[in-house]
């Protein structure tokens, strides 16, 4: 287990890829920043890097870099929180503003930081059957989104309903089956788009892009 979530960390600190910039996707975390050690304890991953991880930025930079470690980190089932450490030595505060890291943290603590949804798989470029099935968390109105998936050619199946276990204020989780256009083959380019309906005129909140290709 230690292994795959140092795998997932290192990914992680090299930046983002082709495929996530492509849907939008950056990261807050410094170029140069390394991982010294990973161990899981008791659900707990004791997270060391190194000191470019405090490099600079802001309160909203540091709470965005450390909320992406530790969502990463959160993704496996065995970890609940993070102890973080940099340089090997325990991590109150961050950054010159003093953004507190709770000892440990764990998502809950980070929800001003988190996406009204957060898709977790799958992941930007991955291979994906049809239907795909999407899953992750969401903070919404009535914890009600919509998805759908488009082909190449624009093509779109009517929205599927994402309902999650929470929404309104609190956030939940959501695992659905979304069907894919009609004639979809191995190999095509798709998008797997999600959005939070306005209660006010049905318009899209909260808008979510993963390109996705089909499975050969």
């Amino acid at each position: 287990a230690d292994t795959v979530l140092r795998s997932a960390l290192e990914a992680l600190l090299a930046g983002s890829t082709n495929d996530e910039r492509e849907a939008g996707a950056s990261t807050a975390i410094p170029a140069g920043t390394t991982l010294l050690d990973v161990t899981i304890d008791d659900g707990t991953a004791v997270i060391d890097l190194s000191d470019a991880f405090a490099d600079g930025g802001g309160s909203l930079s540091m709470g965005l870099r450390l909320a992406q470690v530790v969502f990463t980190a959160t993704r496996f089932p065995n970890v609940t929180g993070v102890r973080l450490r940099i340089e090997g030595e325990p991590v109150e505060a961050l950054g010159g503003e003093g953004l507190i890291v709770p000892d440990p943290v764990t998502r809950a603590d980070l929800e001003d930081a988190s996406p009204q949804i957060l898709v977790e798989e799958p992941l930007p470029g991955t291979g994906v059957a049809c239907p795909v099935r999407v899953s992750g968390t969401s903070n919404v109105f009535e914890a009600t989104s919509l998805a759908e998936v488009l082909g190449e050619d624009g093509a779109r199946p009517d929205p599927t309903v994402v309902t999650a276990t929470s929404g309104t204020g609190t956030r939940g989780t959501f695992a659905e089956d979304v069907p894919c256009p009609a004639g979809a083959a191995p190999g095509d380019a798709l998008t797997l788009r999600l959005w939070s309906p306005s209660a006010e005129d049905g318009s899209e909140q909260f808008p979510v892009e993963v390109p996705v290709v089909v499975a050969r």
